[in-house]
């Protein structure tokens, strides 16, 4: 019976996403399967959908170089009413009701420009029109999430991909894509928690065989521990695992000093390297798991939405929700020093 309000309440109340990278690909192709579940997304330095047509060769040139060409919007988006047509992916005519926020570096030498253009051009052809629609491109950042306080200079491209740009991004867009404006304040680490998704993946299967880590991250607002809040679900890069960068993809793009100060509750979830396939921690927009990866019964997102309609749900996020500081005992935190500074509510996030 909770399960099925859980899952009842989730689709009611409609989430939005984001992502960076390799995550605002996966952003893009939950906002697609699951568009009628979906109201908004906020995609950084990533291509339309589905770009990679189950081809790492694809993903390599066309998605991220556009050489030698970039992406075909006109065949894309065909391809995605083909598959909404054949219910792989929920009707497509959804999209138009969805708001996005599109940002690209004008420096991004990983995933350039012109790809990203390729992307604001398809949410414009699926009907993200006018106000709904803003397409961030001037600003001269390199590979990166853009922050006004963390971490390497805005035109940096290194480790953990969260530069100072001066620009808070993460509340222009979620600002954008949910209407919610209250100014961000500090994250406090003690509203970080983990959940355990053994029993959320498809058939049982282990979570290491998805390459997804055991535990998601969930950042709840004070707010929002006994009550009914909106939910975020943002999804990380390649190269941003928690063994690498440890929470600073939660912790210091600005989403969650925004959730806090707007009652929202994030889902973090995260990916794990797979041998030979998926080296580097990458959420699956090529098809290295299997062929339907974009499609509404793709196991990731299958994960994911399992999570999410888990989190509408007071009583069960609340019995299934363990505090982040002894959650994660089996991963080892590569940035304790970082996590310290966050408990702090007036020290400077990212100050390095």
């Amino acid at each position: 019976a909770a399960a099925a309000a859980a899952a009842a309440s989730a689709a009611s109340a409609k989430v939005t996403v984001s992502g960076l990278s390799a995550g605002s690909y996966m952003a893009s192709q939950y906002q697609m399967a699951f568009s009628d579940e979906v109201s908004g997304a906020a995609l950084y330095a990533g291509g339309p959908f589905p770009c990679a047509k189950g081809s790492i060769s694809e993903a390599l040139t066309t998605c991220m170089s556009a050489s030698p060409r970039g992406p075909n919007v006109g065949e894309l988006t065909e391809r995605a009413r083909n598959m909404a047509t054949n219910g792989l992916i929920a009707p497509i005519a959804n999209v138009a009701s969805h708001r996005a926020y599109v940002f690209g570096g004008a420096r991004d030498s990983v995933v350039v420009p012109a790809v990203v253009q390729a992307q604001a051009e398809q949410l414009a052809a699926l009907g993200v029109t006018g106000d709904a629609l803003v397409h961030k491109a001037d600003l001269q950042a390199e590979h990166c999430f853009p922050t006004d306080t963390c971490c390497k200079a805005c035109t940096s491209l290194a480790s953990p991909y969260i530069n100072n740009c001066n620009y808070d991004a993460a509340s222009e867009s979620l600002t954008h894509i949910t209407g919610l404006a209250q100014p961000s304040v500090s994250p406090v680490v003690l509203h970080l928690y983990v959940l355990d998704i053994k029993d959320l993946t498809p058939s049982g299967a282990q979570p290491a065989t998805l390459s997804l880590a055991d535990r998601f991250f969930v950042y709840v607002p004070e707010a929002c521990w006994d009550a009914e809040c909106p939910l975020h679900m943002s999804l990380h890069g390649c190269n941003q695992l928690y063994t690498t960068i440890g929470t600073d993809y939660v912790m210091r793009t600005g989403e969650a000093g925004w959730m806090e100060a707007n009652g929202v509750i994030g889902l973090f979830p995260q990916a794990v390297a797979k041998a030979a396939v998926n080296p580097n921690g990458c959420f699956d927009w090529w098809g290295y798991l299997n062929t339907n990866y974009a499609s509404r019964s793709a196991p990731q997102m299958v994960t994911m939405r399992n999570a999410l309609q888990l989190l509408a749900d007071v009583a069960e996020r609340q019995s299934k929700l363990e505090p982040y500081e002894s959650g994660v005992s089996t991963v080892v935190d590569a940035d304790a020093d970082a996590d310290a500074a966050v408990v702090d509510a007036d020290a400077a996030i990212g100050a390095q």
